[in-house]
C-alpha cells in the first residue's frame, strides 16, 4: 500500500507550536476563531477569491510525486491559525504563572435553528433534500469528512486508510471506541452493511449512483471484506483513486443494522446528537450524545429546529429572539445585518449551483437547436443580481469553482439576438415554455430571472413554484418542461459531471462524453482529469444542452452573537458540536 491518509495529533515542536489537525482546527473555531469576516463579501463571492492551494493532497489519492500525508496538510495548511492562536508566556525567575481565569459559567446550552421547513426524512440513505439532512446531519457519521481548510477528505470515524498504487485495493480502518447511541460499539461490519445498502437499488439511495459503474450500473467493488472488527479490505473493478470521498457522511452514513427498521421514525446514529423528539411542522429536538467520541463535544445540550418555510419571517424570527440561527437570510438584507450589533453575519463560497433540466420528451425541445437558442438566451450576470444580488457567480458547469480541478469551459455565448434568429429559423418563436422551480432558498428568483430572459427573446415562458414535496413528485415522473433546482453535495467533478454522461435523467447520451468522464474518475492527477473533464463538458454544452448551470450562490448565515464557535462548511453541512451560547 503506496498512499495513505490518517489522523494526525498535534506533537510538539522546537517553537513550542503543534500542528492542527482538522479536530483541533474545529476546536479553535468554536473557541473564538473566525473562518471568514462578515464583511468579507467581495472577496468571499467574487471571483478574485484565492483558489484553495492543490499541491499538496491529503488522501490516499496523491496528485503529486509520492504520497502525502494528513499531517503535512494539516501542518502546511494551518500553520498560520497556529501561530495567531498560540500564546507565549513570559515568567519571571521565582516565580509561577498566574492561575487562569475562571471560566465563565455558560446559560443553559439549548440553541434554537430557524430552518426551511419542516424535516420529513430521517433515514440519511434516503434522503433528496437539503432540510431534511439538518438533523440527520448531527445524527449520523463517516468515515471521512471535509476538511474546512483545505477542502479534501481526511479521516472522522476512520482512523487512517490507505490504496495500492493503482488503487484497485483499499484499507480502511475503522476508529475504535465509537458506540452508536443505542450503546453499541460501532464496527467495520457496520460499515460494509451501510455501503451495500446503499448500493442497493431498493434502497433508493440518490447517491447510489456513485457506487456503480456509470456504463454497466455494476457495483464498483469486487469484494468488500471486515479482516477484524476495525479493518475493511476492498478490491475494486476499476481504479478509484478518490475512495474515501465514498464514505463521506452525506454519502454513505454508518448506521447499525438492528436499529434500520425504524431508522425513519427512530433515527440511531454515531453522531454527536441522537433524536429526542418530533413533531411535524412544529420542531425537532435533538439532544446531546454523551458518549460521543471526540472529548469535551459536543457542548450544546439541546438543538431545537423549528421550520420556518419563508426566508423573510425566518429573519423576522431571529430579529424578534425568537430562533438563535438562521441558514441564507435574504441577501438583499445582508448589509442591513452587517450593521446590527446583535447580529452576526458570515458568508463562505459553496459548492451549490443552481441548474434547469430541459426535457426532450416535449416538443420543440426535443431539437438540440432549440436547446442551444435557450442557453444562448440566459444571462447569469443577471440571474446573480435578481436572485442573489451580486453576492454569487456565473455558473457554467455543475462543477463548483471551489474544485481543485481546473476546468476550461468554452459555452454558448450569451447571445439573445442569436437566440431569437434560431428560434425564428426553427419555427418555434414564441412556443409555450413552463419553467417548473424548486421554491426553496432563492431557487424561485433563479426561475424567474430566467423566464424573464427567454421571454425577452420570444419564447412564452411561465413559472410555476412548487413546494417541495409537489416538486419532487413532478421531477420523479419527469413531468416537466423545463425544471430547477440545485447541487450541493460534493466537490469533485466526478460526480457533478455524471449529470451530462449515463446519468442523465433527460436520456440523452453520447458516448465520447461517457467515455471521457469515465476516464478521467480514474485518473489520479489533477491537469489530467481536469482536461478530460473540460471535453466532456465542452461538448455537451454546444451539442447536447439538457443541463444548463446558472449560478454558483454562497453560502450565508445569521446568527445571534451570543451563538459560538459555529464552523462554516462549502457543502453547507451543519456541524453544531464545536458550537455553544455564551451569556
Amino acid at each position: 500500500m503506496a498512499s495513505r491518509s490518517e489522523e494526525t495529533r498535534p506533537e510538539s515542536r522546537e517553537d513550542g507550536s503543534s500542528p492542527v489537525n482538522r479536530r483541533t482546527f474545529l476546536k479553535w473555531m468554536g473557541y473564538g476563531g473566525s473562518l471568514v469576516a462578515a464583511g468579507s463579501l467581495a472577496a468571499a463571492c467574487g471571483e478574485d477569491a484565492p483558489a484553495p492551494d492543490t499541491a499538496a493532497p491529503t488522501t490516499a489519492a496523491p496528485t503529486t510525486a509520492g504520497p502525502t500525508t494528513t499531517a503535512a496538510m494539516a501542518a502546511e495548511t494551518t500553520t498560520a491559525l497556529t501561530e495567531a492562536s498560540t500564546t507565549t508566556v513570559t515568567v519571571a525567575p521565582g516565580t509561577t504563572a498566574p492561575p487562569p481565569p475562571p471560566e465563565p459559567e455558560l446559560p443553559p446550552q439549548n440553541i434554537r435553528l430557524g430552518i426551511d421547513g419542516s424535516i420529513q426524512n430521517f433515514d440519511y440513505h434516503k434522503q433528496f433534500n437539503l432540510t431534511d439532512a439538518w438533523a440527520p446531519s448531527q445524527i449520523f457519521r463517516g468515515l471521512s469528512d471535509l476538511d474546512p481548510v483545505t477542502y479534501r477528505h481526511v479521516p472522522e470515524q476512520a482512523m487512517s486508510w490507505e490504496s495500492s498504487d493503482d488503487f484497485m485495493e483499499w484499507t480502511f480502518n475503522v476508529r475504535r471506541g465509537i458506540y452508536f447511541h443505542n450503546g453499541r460499539e460501532m464496527t467495520a461490519d457496520d460499515v460494509i452493511f451501510s455501503t451495500l445498502r446503499v448500493l442497493n437499488p431498493e434502497t433508493g439511495s440518490a447517491y447510489r449512483a456513485s457506487f456503480v459503474d456509470a456504463e454497466t450500473d455494476e457495483s464498483l467493488f469486487k469484494t468488500m471484506e471486515a479482516a477484524d472488527s476495525h479493518t475493511i479490505h476492498i478490491t475494486l473493478h476499476q481504479p478509484h483513486p478518490r475512495l474515501e470521498e465514498l464514505f463521506f457522511v452525506h454519502v454513505n452514513a454508518i448506521m447499525p443494522q438492528e436499529a434500520i427498521a425504524d431508522m425513519n421514525t427512530n433515527p440511531v446514529g454515531s453522531g454527536p446528537f441522537r433524536f429526542k423528539e418530533h413533531i411535524p411542522d412544529v420542531v425537532t429536538i435533538l439532544e446531546k450524545n454523551t458518549n460521543y467520541w471526540e472529548d469535551d463535544l459536543p457542548i450544546l445540550d439541546e438543538i431545537r429546529m423549528i421550520p420556518i418555510p419563508d426566508e423573510t419571517s425566518r429573519l423576522a424570527a431571529l430579529r424578534a429572539g425568537e430562533v438563535d440561527w438562521i441558514r441564507n437570510p435574504p441577501r438583499v438584507e445582508i448589509p442591513a445585518l452587517q450593521a446590527d450589533e446583535s447580529i452576526n453575519v458570515q458568508v463562505l463560497p459553496s459548492t451549490w449551483v443552481d441548474w434547469f433540466r430541459i426535457s426532450p420528451r416535449y416538443p420543440p425541445l426535443d431539437n438540440p437547436n432549440v436547446r442551444r437558442a435557450i442557453a444562448m438566451s440566459i444571462n447569469r450576470d443577471a440571474a446573480n443580481e435578481r436572485a442573489l444580488f451580486g453576492l454569487g457567480a456565473p455558473a457554467y458547469t455543475n462543477v463548483p469553482p471551489l474544485s481543485n480541478v481546473p476546468l476550461n469551459i468554452t459555452p454558448p455565448p450569451y447571445d439573445p439576438e442569436g437566440a431569437r434568429a434560431i428560434l425564428e429559423a426553427e419555427g418555434v418563436l414564441g412556443f409555450d415554455l413552463e419553467l417548473t422551480a424548486h421554491d426553496v432558498a432563492h431557487i424561485k428568483k433563479v426561475a424567474e430571472s430566467v423566464a424573464a430572459d427567454l421571454q425577452a427573446v420570444g419564447i412564452n415562458a411561465t413559472v410555476a413554484a412548487l413546494e417541495e414535496g409537489f416538486w419532487a413528485n413532478r421531477w420523479s415522473q419527469q413531468d416537466w418542461q423545463m425544471a430547477n433546482s440545485a447541487s450541493i453535495s460534493f466537490m469533485d467533478p466526478g460526480p457533478r459531471s455524471r449529470f451530462i454522461g449515463e446519468g442523465d435523467v433527460t436520456g440523452y447520451t453520447d458516448p465520447e462524453i461517457s467515455a471521457w468522464i469515465s476516464e478521467a474518475g480514474a485518473v489520479a492527477d489533477v491537469d489530467k482529469r481536469g482536461e478530460l473533464y473540460s471535453m466532456a463538458w465542452n461538448k455537451y454544452l454546444n451539442e447536447g444542452a439538457t443541463f444548463i448551470a446558472i449560478v454558483a450562490a454562497p453560502y450565508a448565515v445569521a446568527m445571534s452573537n451570543k451563538v459560538k464557535g459555529f464552523p462554516m462548511f462549502p457543502e453547507q453541512q451543519q456541524r453544531w458540536e464545536t458550537a455553544w451560547l455564551e451569556a
